[in-house]
């Protein structure tokens, strides 16, 4: 006849249940479960800010990834914009929408261009099994200007990596 109560049973049941549920969401969520990220091939691509006669130019960035296995990746895009150093721009985020805006100044302060980047704003579906994001740039300004658009990737997966600009010229 054994000496452990009905509740002490009850509570090593549970005490082991509740160590299985660690175990497991630990290896689901840890790197040790196996899952590798490893860094892709960064791109690069140019966008100008031109003068503009009415609302502005309309940019489509599309960042694909094509992995070289024939299974399920995920995928970790991140964008750097750089800007040149001869103008100053103030840039804001707003979380809500995904949208990061800048104001560019010339060394007067006056305000020479307008930048709104929605930033991964749409994945796209594909058939090929690759894994493709857009973001829209929107572009108005009194001046010329180059802002150079590296996107970086981590991935489960090696593959490649492409991106493409697009214009649609509004005015």
């Amino acid at each position: 006849m054994s000496l452990r109560s009905e509740d002490g049973i009850a509570e090593q049941v549970a005490d082991l249940i509740r160590d299985y549920h660690e175990i497991k969401n630990a290896q689901l969520t840890s790197q040790d479960s196996g899952m590798q990220f490893k860094e892709i091939t960064p791109v690069t691509e140019f966008i100008d800010i031109v003068p503009s006669q009415g609302w502005g130019e309309v940019w489509m960035v599309t960042n694909r990834f094509k992995p070289d296995h024939d299974r399920p990746a995920i995928c970790v895009p991140h964008m750097d914009i750089q800007v040149p150093s001869s103008l100053r721009w103030e840039w804001s985020y707003n979380y809500f929408l995904n949208l990061e805006s800048a104001i560019v100044l010339d060394s007067d302060d006056n305000v020479v261009a307008t930048v709104d980047v929605w930033h991964f704003l749409h994945r796209r579906g594909t058939v090929d099994g690759s894994y493709s994001w857009q973001s829209l740039f929107y572009t108005w300004g009194s001046i010329y200007a180059t802002m150079t658009v590296k996107i970086s990737l981590r991935a489960t997966d090696t593959g490649t990596h492409t991106i493409q600009v697009e214009t649609a010229e509004q005015g």
